[in-house]
């Protein structure tokens, strides 16, 4: 008889790095108990037990999180993820380990998913045929896994659709489940012909040899130090940016207590990348104008409002750039907002002739940084672009080409797409649109948050050539590439982090408004 156990990384370790690394729209859980494995999300969270035993903070840094006690057939029969419009982009199933109560669960979860979605099952990969006994009076001491290896086993056979990746996760493996198809009714129809034909079979019937004979492990470590590219596409963001720029079509996206809005394509993907910097409450409901001169009318509000200047007005020599704001368009902007906050401390000539209260409320600096930043991903040795061309990038980049692969994506290239494509790469070109010296900050925040280092001509001050980012004409290995990332992620968390710079500008309720 041969048994293929999984001795790879712990499930509960896996699950806690990938909560780690990544930020959820909704994640879900399915036999929850004593909160062990869905503690560590820091997702919108929602939980299901028919009895729970929890003696632990699980709440943490989630900005929501649904705890239903009851059984997980009453749970999906309620309606309840329908009647919030909640689509779980990652779940795992962990409830009753008989594999008709598993299989209900995985249909149900698959109806209340996306297309990208992932759905993990846990103890499908027993190493005893102990630990896979139906009978609940006599359990064996230790693991138990009860049938559910019967599910992987119908997946396969009536589903091979789905793309099914097996962890090596200890004790019992974990199932990763994607490629997924809502709307499929195949398992649903066929539900009670299914379990006439599993049902009482047991392990022993159906051999192990047979069930281990296709079953390749994959290394749940290498997954975790990879980034999980099986989930690139799930890092939380709001709904896909409109195609055009149209600043009457506001987005949003909101965080603990921060609300980020934004009213054009590119500043909605930078908006949704300063939201996945901000990991804990701020004491305090803020909201974030992301472009503050496309900020149009506002009703008066008691929330404070803090307008992101994003444009590049001046060069670090001073010299203009391609944009020119009169005076009475900047005393707009910043009488509209509470503070404002210019990433570029080289246009801080264009406020110098607003009275000194006006002045007082204009911050400089990019304090756009989460407070951690995630572990260097090594990549390919293609770097990304993307971004609009003319004749000077079409040059620089011939030049860079001529001495490395680079992989130039469409303009227009947003969200997950951009997030994925970064992160199989090794790293992000930035080339600048026109000549000066300037530091394009949010293509800087994007690169850091996929683990890469940017490549770059010269960018601004204070930010340094091989601290901060890599020259362009730069050919570095890859232990070079992990320590100037791992210093450039130390210096920008440190000291530009976003979430301190909110607490700093406005106190909590209990001091009142600044």
């Amino acid at each position: 008889m041969m048994f293929k156990r999984p001795d790879g990384l712990d499930y509960l370790k896996f699950l806690e790095a990938l909560h780690a690394d990544i930020v959820l729209d909704w994640y879900m859980e399915i036999g929850c108990r004593n909160g062990h494995s869905f503690g560590p999300s820091r997702s919108k969270t929602v939980a299901v037990d028919p009895f729970f035993k929890v003696k632990r903070n699980v709440i943490g840094d989630k900005p929501a999180l649904h705890v239903l006690q009851t059984t997980s057939d009453d749970f999906f029969a309620s309606g309840f993820l329908k009647k919030l419009g909640i689509k779980a982009a990652f779940s795992f199933l962990d409830g009753m380990h008989l594999f008709e109560f598993l299989l209900r669960d995985f249909i149900n979860t698959e109806a209340n998913s996306r297309k990208d979605s992932v759905i993990a099952l846990h103890d499908c990969c027993p190493s005893s045929f102990e630990m896979t006994t139906r009978d609940l009076d006599n359990l064996p001491y230790g693991d138990w896994t009860g049938d559910v290896w019967k599910v992987l086993v119908v997946l396969r056979e009536y589903r091979p659709d789905l793309k099914i990746t097996v962890l090596d996760c200890a004790p019992t493996g974990l199932v990763l489940v994607s490629n997924l198809s809502p709307t499929s009714q195949v398992l649903k129809k066929n539900y009670d012909a299914i379990l006439a034909k599993y049902r009482d079979i047991d392990l022993q019937d159906y051999g192990p040899d047979k069930f281990y004979a296709n079953l390749d492990y994959t290394s749940a470590q290498q997954m975790v130090d990879e980034g999980f590219p099986l989930f690139a596409a799930l890092r939380f963001g709001p709904a896909a940016a409109p195609a055009a720029a149209d600043p009457s079509k506001v987005a949003s996206v909101t965080t603990h207590d921060v609300t980020f809005v934004s009213s054009h394509p590119t500043l909605n993907d930078f908006a949704t990348d300063l939201a996945r910097g901000v990991t804990r409450p701020l004491g305090r409901p803020v909201e974030v104008f992301v472009g503050a001169h496309l900020a149009r009318r506002m009703p008066p509000s008691d929330i404070p409002r803090l307008g992101i200047q994003t444009e590049q007005l001046m060069d670090a020599d001073g010299t203009p750039l391609w944009k020119a704001f009169s005076q009475e368009k900047i005393a707009r902007i910043v009488k509209r907002f509470d503070a404002i906050l210019d990433l570029s401390p080289a246009n801080r000539p264009a406020y110098e002739f607003l009275p000194k209260a006006a002045r007082r409320k204009v911050h400089f600096g990019p304090h756009i940084f989460p407070e951690t930043a995630p572990a260097h991903r090594p990549g390919g040795q293609s770097l990304i672009f993307v971004g609009s061309q003319n004749p000077r990038r079409a040059q620089v980049l011939a030049q860079v080409q001529a001495g490395r692969p680079i992989t130039i994506l469409p303009e227009g290239t947003f969200g997950t797409a951009l997030d994925a494509a970064i992160q199989a790469s090794g790293g992000v070109l930035n080339i600048h649109y026109q000549d000066g010296i300037y530091t394009e900050y949010p293509r800087l925040l994007k690169t850091l948050l996929n683990g890469k280092i940017c490549h770059s001509e010269a960018f601004d001050a204070p930010l340094q050539a091989g601290t901060h980012y890599l020259p362009v004409d730069a050919h570095p290995d890859a232990a070079t590439t992990a320590a100037v990332y791992d210093q450039s992620a130390h210096l920008l968390t440190g000291t530009y982090a976003l979430h301190p710079f909110l607490a700093a500008l406005f106190p909590s309720l209990t001091e009142g408004r600044p």
